[in-house]
């Protein structure tokens, strides 16, 4: 993957084994980008496929380490996710996750994966 991504480049939507992303574009800061990440999650555009949130509804939060994310940036990706969830969208982050849980090997990057929980499942995730 590294030799297909210009140097101050990221691929947004890539695949969890190096496939093509959906998009290449310029470098930009950790809250930049997971912003831009749960932005295409939630879009209710034509070609997106998005969760529909309503404010006040309760989330669950997976951020996922691809293989050689440090637990450092994981902690910024967390957070930052958790911020913009909580106050661009009104839900809230009831549970998270943040840990290699979906890997390649040596591969850099995130996953942010957001579940809408009601009773049930929400029993299950703290079962």
């Amino acid at each position: 993957t590294s030799e297909r991504i210009p140097p101050g480049q990221v691929e947004v939507g890539l695949g969890i084994h190096g496939e093509p992303g959906a998009v290449t574009r310029d470098m930009a800061r950790a809250d930049a980008l997971v912003d831009e990440l749960i932005t295409q999650v939630l879009n209710p555009g034509p070609g997106f496929r998005y969760l529909a949130l309503a404010p006040g509804e309760n989330v669950f939060l997976l951020v996922n380490n691809l293989g050689a994310t440090t637990a450092l940036e994981l902690a910024v990706v967390a957070r930052r996710a958790i911020i913009h969830l909580e106050g661009a969208h009104g839900v809230r982050v009831t549970h998270a996750l943040a840990g290699s849980y979906m890997t390649s090997l040596d591969m850099a990057g995130v996953s942010i994966s957001i579940m809408k929980l009601d009773e049930g499942l929400t029993r299950r995730v703290e079962a």
